[in-house]
């Protein structure tokens, strides 16, 4: 039984959006919700100290975790129920790949390089950008669906591990280098 909880692996950067799923966190416990929100990653201590002071002025102390990083991030993703990566654009969600893989729900902003990850209600979910209500929403009704968000779970734990295996990647690779 996976715990009803949300990791967003992520460094704290410009680019990423904790202050988002922060507020969302916020909105969720308006509606009676209140999952750990863990938030996994180091990266700029400036960025880090921002998301602490929201979360504490929101309230959310106990709910909201910054565990710095984390060596075994696989084991953190295969024990929670979601895996959010809010961000302002990606390369690629990585993060939100490996969550997805460990069999996580993804919910993702939708932004470049996360829309490439997941099909929104098929594979993750694809929420619009710094919209913290809509992400709480969504996330309000995967706690509420448990039947949803582990049948959206399986199948992007299954795009995943087709899209993005080591062999398709090294078949790719080698495609490039002869062509």
């Amino acid at each position: 039984e996976r715990e009803n909880a949300i990791v967003m692996p992520a460094r704290f950067a410009a680019q990423k959006d904790h202050l988002t799923l922060i507020r969302a966190a916020a909105r969720l416990a308006e509606l009676g919700f209140k999952p750990t929100i863990y938030l996994a990653g180091e990266g700029r201590s400036s960025w880090r100290r921002r998301a602490q002071h929201l979360a504490a002025r929101l309230g959310l102390r106990e709910q909201v975790r910054f565990l710095g990083h984390v060596p075994e991030l696989p084991a953190l993703l295969g024990r929670v129920k979601f895996c959010v990566l809010s961000s302002h654009y990606e390369g690629l969600g990585l993060g939100l790949i490996e969550g997805m893989a460990s069999g996580c729900c993804g919910v993702g902003t939708d932004v470049e390089g996360i829309q490439e990850v997941l099909a929104d209600g098929e594979t993750g979910f694809l929420v619009p950008h710094k919209d913290a209500d809509a992400l709480a929403r969504r996330l309000a009704a995967l706690l509420q669906d448990d039947a949803l968000a582990q049948h959206v779970a399986a199948a992007g734990q299954q795009h995943v591990q087709q899209t993005f295996s080591r062999e398709r990647m090294r078949e790719e690779y080698l495609a490039f280098f002869r062509g």
